[in-house]
């Protein structure tokens, strides 16, 4: 039963955010710029490069 008012209440959530976010006022955020998509390939690769050097020492 608790699992059903949590659907329903995550519905009643979904359904008022969607309604927010198709006003005509609604301002979307930025599209990811070229540094970010620097950085999320860069950060995972400097942390995998930390972890092996770090398995050595």
């Amino acid at each position: 039963m608790a699992q059903e008012s949590f659907e329903q209440e995550l519905d009643r959530e979904v359904d008022e955010r969607l309604a927010l976010m198709e006003e005509p006022g609604y301002q979307f955020p930025a599209p990811l710029g070229r540094i970010d998509w620097v950085l999320i390939a860069v950060i995972p690769a400097v942390s995998l490069l930390l972890l092996v050097v770090g398995e050595f020492l």
